[in-house]
């Protein structure tokens, strides 16, 4: 015989449990918190499965002298051979770190020795020499144009006297005091993107104290500029001034000093025969 089954039985079997429920009830209706939640599953699991169809994205590239190449055959052909691995291949530039990390004792000795061995003034050279020029075509991936300008600088001690005028000015006459106009606001956007507030900073090749002002006038504490021409600084001591073969002669002193630097159309030109 068959066996039927009863809503007493129903209701028995739920009691065991500790339910409640009876067999015969409306099942509940869903929350809109619920349906929420079910929608944003479905769409994540559609994503997911679009994402898995798509396969790998392309690889980054690179347009040089060999042709468009990807970071990973330049992390093994240029970066590693200059002690610099990638970390990350992005755009528009990629993000390297050291190999082997350099103490300051070791870069401070190696640029005295090859600022000894060069004359500041003297007049720059009208071709690359043949010993460096692999290293500076990037072993063959960066390409040469030959161009000269007679640019060497001549020795021009300053006096900086414009410093306690230029604190006073308002913000929209900023463009008439900095070097290069718009491109030189990025200094501007900089500091207010990290105020360097009760800080101490370096700024590092300064022909006029453009620079200096704009981080006086962020909040920085006190300044010190490296700067190959002799600067006299008149109207407040908020700003120092050293040579650079002084600074690297007595870096010990200075270690630990300074909480940021600022640099502009200098050191990323250095070398470069200018």
């Amino acid at each position: 015989m068959s066996q039927r089954t009863t809503k007493t039985d129903y209701d028995d079997e739920s009691k065991r449990f500790g339910k409640t429920t009876s067999f015969f009830q409306q099942p509940m209706e869903c929350p809109s918190t619920q349906m929420l939640l079910i929608i944003a599953m479905c769409i994540s699991t559609l994503a997911v499965i679009y994402r898995s169809r798509q396969g790998r994205p392309p690889e980054l590239t690179v347009k040089t002298a060999l042709g468009n190449v990807t970071y990973n055959e330049l992390d093994e052909c240029v970066f590693h051979r200059s002690n610099f691995k990638l970390r990350a291949a992005l755009h528009p530039l990629p993000l390297l770190d050291f190999i082997r990390k350099q103490t300051c004792e070791q870069i401070f000795a190696d640029w005295l020795r090859i600022a000894a061995s060069s004359s500041k003034f003297g007049i720059a050279p009208k071709t690359m020499p043949i010993k460096l020029k692999k290293k500076f075509l990037m072993y063959g991936y960066s390409v040469l144009i030959e161009l000269y300008r007679d640019q060497h600088a001549v020795e021009s001690p300053k006096d900086w006297t414009q410093i306690p005028e230029w604190m006073k000015l308002e913000e929209d006459q900023l463009r008439s005091i900095v070097a290069y106009r718009d491109q030189s606001m990025a200094v501007v956007h900089a500091l207010k993107e990290y105020p360097p507030k009760n800080k101490r900073g370096l700024v590092i090749g300064s022909e006029k104290p453009w620079v200096e002002v704009l981080a006086l006038r962020a909040g920085a504490e006190e300044i010190t500029t490296v700067e190959y021409q002799k600067l006299t600084i008149h109207g407040t001591d908020r700003v120092k001034y050293i040579h650079p073969m002084e600074l690297a002669q007595m870096w010990r002193e200075y270690e630990g000093k300074f909480d940021f630097a600022i640099a502009f159309s200098s050191i990323e030109h250095s070398g470069l025969g200018r």
